[in-house]
């Protein structure tokens, strides 16, 4: 299912009988979904995530589909903000090339794959569905310390709020700052990141990454390349993925900020 995929590959909690009810009001309020063929299929997409991010986040709980039990809302209607930056991103795209890197993002490299050409990857890159089984049931936060000398140290997210890359010469500290996942299951939990670097330098120089590795709760890294590059974490269970999450780290040795 289209919605299990966003959710399982962005990373967040929303509840599968949820999911279930919700495509299914979507489809039943227009007769002409239930027919849809291939060529329509993008215009689908974008309506069922404007549809969802129309939810109100607030709500205390909605009706199950058939059995009308009540699905309560236990993290303030999440998949609402996640489909109001799924909708932009992909409402009014015209180009192949743009909507296969945002079905990409937003569905995973197969489902991109099954949809569109072939994408470029780094070599050596790894998919996390590929490497576990998928099943996000919690959320995760990330943030980055960053520090230079001379400078007081920044967290990485204030640079993202303020659309401000960051220089090179930069040491980061990424770190799990938030998540749900029970504390009984924590010591369970093997921690997993990928960094991802983009751009014409790291590939120039055939540094380019994407490897999966084994680390803890916080990852070290500094900045290299200009680019607009990408760290995600994941917390794996026998194998199984539970939850994970991403944040950008965009190098601008030009534009960025100290």
């Amino acid at each position: 299912m289209l919605q299990l995929k966003w959710k399982n590959n962005i990373g967040f909690k929303f509840k599968g009988l949820l999911i279930d009810s919700l495509v299914k009001n979507f489809i039943d309020a227009d007769d002409s979904r239930k027919s849809v063929t291939f060529s329509d299929y993008g215009t689908l997409v974008t309506d069922l995530f404007e549809y969802l991010s129309k939810k109100d986040p607030e709500r205390s709980y909605w009706y199950a589909l058939g059995s009308n039990q009540q699905i309560t809302n236990d993290d303030n209607g999440k998949f609402v903000k996640k489909a109001k930056k799924a909708f932009n991103k992909v409402n009014a795209l015209e180009s192949e090339e743009a909507l296969r890197d945002a079905y990409r993002e937003l569905f995973g490299s197969k489902f991109a794959q099954e949809t569109a050409k072939a994408q470029y990857v780094a070599p050596y890159e790894e998919f996390a569905e590929n490497k576990f089984n998928v099943d996000i049931r919690y959320n995760l936060k990330l943030d980055c310390t960053v520090t230079q000398a001379g400078f007081r140290p920044k967290l990485l997210t204030e640079f993202l709020a303020k659309h401000r890359p960051l220089k090179a010469n930069k040491q980061l500290e990424f770190k799990v700052v938030k998540t749900d996942i029970p504390d009984l299951l924590i010591p369970s939990v093997i921690w997993y990141w990928k960094v991802r670097n983009t751009g014409y330098e790291a590939k120039n120089r055939n540094n380019e990454r994407g490897q999966i590795v084994v680390g803890g709760m916080r990852k070290k890294e500094h900045t290299d390349f200009n680019g607009e590059h990408y760290v995600e974490c994941y917390a794996v269970i026998d194998d199984t993925l539970i939850a994970k999450a991403r944040i950008d780290v965009p190098i601008n040795t030009t534009t960025g900020g100290d």
